[in-house]
């Protein structure tokens, strides 16, 4: 059931997790010690000092979705560049805070396998947790190395057993605690400098337009995939499907917007629509809205 149990008089916490798509990387950059805007123009619409704050609380999906569920608080999560086993990490990190989460709701951005953690001990004298992706990306790693590394010891079905099991635990955890949770494929993902080939070796998955199918269809993974309460963004049959809501685009960026060019994240309305395709799914129960107040 991906349907949220959600009670119109109380106030919730809401949890998200996930990569740069969650933190709001679109709108900012970390220079000097310090978030600034990623651009003038960016600077100019919103004409407001740029803190993280203030991204959260009013241009990443998490503060669309907040205006339309009773929540008086966001925690946002999310990290760019990392994953979903990142994400597991800090929830997890997160909750040894809580004594109790009744009024939490938590939701995940999930990521491809490919960025996945792994404690690198290459760079000595100290050992680092690591996504794949990163590491393979480090200026210290060559092409011969990095080439030997993907033929010999990335084995994407034991990665891909982690994630969904990791999950799985993490979801098992949050139900018996009492909170909510509720996870997610990005839609709109995209590699930009990869060609088809290369990106059905890194993650066939993000290549399929049904995601969760695509999934439970290896066998070795299937039953903990139907485990998880993952909302579908993308199903075909439904008028909320999220590329239906982008007119049949599914990449939203601030590039559409003129804002960044050449960015691949979502722009506030890219936001605002996957919010409101978040928020059909999880809607059972609430009194009808406004439509054009989601946008």
């Amino acid at each position: 059931m991906i349907h949220l149990n959600i009670d119109k008089n109380k106030s919730y916490t809401l949890v998200g997790a996930g990569c740069s798509h969650t933190q709001g990387c679109a709108f900012t950059i970390y220079k000097g010690n310090k978030f600034k805007w990623a651009t003038e123009a960016i600077k100019n619409k919103y004409n407001t000092d740029c803190t993280p704050d203030f991204v959260t609380n009013n241009l990443t999906w998490m503060a669309k979705l907040s205006k339309y569920i009773p929540v008086d608080k966001i925690i946002n999560l999310g990290l760019g560049g990392y994953g979903t086993t990142t994400s597991v990490r800090h929830i997890k990190e997160y909750l040894k805070t809580k004594s109790n989460i009744n009024d939490h709701i938590f939701i995940i951005q999930m990521q491809s396998v490919f960025r996945n953690e792994i404690i690198n001990k290459i760079f000595k004298p100290h050992s680092t947790i690591d996504s794949i992706n990163h590491f393979l990306n480090r200026k210290e790693i060559d092409a011969k190395f990095r080439q030997t590394y993907l033929d010999l010891l990335f084995e994407e079905r034991v990665h891909e057993a982690v994630y969904f099991k990791e999950l799985l635990f993490l979801q098992n955890i949050i139900t018996k605690l009492g909170g909510q949770v509720r996870l997610f494929f990005q839609p709109w993902y995209t590699f930009p400098n990869l060609s088809e080939k290369e990106i059905d070796n890194i993650d066939g998955a993000f290549n399929s337009v049904d995601r969760k199918s695509f999934y439970i269809n290896k066998h070795n993974i299937k039953n903990t995939v139907k485990s998880l309460n993952i909302i579908d963004l993308e199903s075909s049959n439904k008028e909320h499907d999220i590329g239906e809501l982008l007119g049949g685009d599914i990449r939203p960026t601030l590039h559409n917007e003129d804002l960044v060019p050449d960015d691949h994240h979502l722009s506030e309305l890219g936001n605002s629509l996957v919010a409101k395709s978040i928020f059909h799914n999880i809607n059972s129960k609430f009194e009808a809205y406004d439509e054009e107040t989601l946008i």
